[in-house]
């Protein structure tokens, strides 16, 4: 098990001190990951909302500019969809 810090024990050879702190990184990890998902839901209901009162809109990239002002124009990167 990883335990932080380059420190890997075998499960086998783990202590008691061993298993508490992967379980203390597991739920700072934990942590982690329900804010970043948290950010996500809130960036899709906004946007959902603004598709909502923005009718003619279709494409997220005219919706940023149009409801939220989006005006970074950075060069396509290669094989992303643009249609």
């Amino acid at each position: 098990m990883k335990l932080g810090t380059g420190v890997w024990v075998w499960m086998d050879r783990a202590t008691d001190s061993d298993l508490l702190e992967w379980s203390r990184l597991s739920r700072r990890n934990r942590s982690r990951v329900d804010r970043a998902d948290d950010e996500v839901q809130d960036y899709v209901d906004q946007r959902i909302d603004a598709f909502r009162t923005h009718t003619g809109i279709v494409h997220l990239g005219d919706l940023e500019r149009s409801a939220f002002g989006w005006t970074d124009h950075e060069p396509e990167e290669p094989g992303l969809r643009t249609s």
